[in-house]
């Protein structure tokens, strides 16, 4: 049996590596840290050199930075599951992803957001931090989906914008039923172009300003 003195000892011994492992926390790779509670950071790598840096992904200051190497402290601590979904989900719809944007995905082809039904997990297949819109892969392991932007429809080089149910082209204002009507015209014709005071399009672009 020990005497007091032995368990003092122990009890003090265990008390210093307790002491020790507050100075010298560890960190482990392929989890999130908050840091200060300005930071939301993911781990790839450490330091080969001894120096207390990381290199990861996250949030520093509410900013996105991908492949950048941090300093660490004892002011790391372990992300929970909600807050990482949290904040991911809240980079995605800053980014503009939205209905009706059409994306190339993390891995897939080329589609169109329907419904903005967002699902985090920690791991899908080879992806970690897979973030889905609508079933459609639009962040993992540190890179986003990209939103592909459709080109400006011209007519006369001149942008066609929406503007409620007219089309302005330049300084017309076009009806849309009057758009319409030469949709019809054309196709039951079979024109394929058509010409206004020298400025030609086709059946094709003009199918495309009824889409807008």
């Amino acid at each position: 049996m020990k005497t007091t003195k032995e368990r003092i000892d122990a009890l003090e011994a265990e008390l210093q590596q307790l002491k020790k492992e507050l100075e010298t926390p560890t960190f482990e790779v392929g989890k999130w840290y908050n840091s200060d509670g300005d930071s939301l950071l993911f781990i790839t790598e450490f330091n080969a050199n001894g120096e207390k840096t990381f290199k990861g992904y996250g949030f520093h200051f509410s900013k996105w930075s991908f492949e950048q190497w941090w300093n660490y402290d004892n002011f790391l601590t372990p992300a929970t599951d909600k807050e990482v979904e949290a904040a991911l989900i809240k980079e995605a719809k800053k980014r503009g992803f939205k209905d009706g944007v059409k994306i190339k995905p993390v891995s897939g082809d080329i589609n169109i957001l329907f419904d903005n039904k967002f699902e985090y997990l920690k791991k899908w297949h080879e992806y970690k931090n897979a973030l889905f819109i609508d079933n459609y892969l639009v962040f993992s392991n540190g890179k986003w989906a990209e939103i592909i932007k459709d080109e400006p429809i011209k007519v006369g080089g001149y942008e066609v914008k929406k503007n409620a149910d007219y089309y302005e082209i330049g300084c017309r204002e076009i009806p849309k039923c009057d758009i319409k009507d030469l949709s019809i015209f054309m196709s039951s014709q079979r024109f394929t172009k058509v010409s206004f005071d020298g400025v030609e399009t086709d059946l094709e672009t003009i199918n495309k300003i009824l889409d807008l």
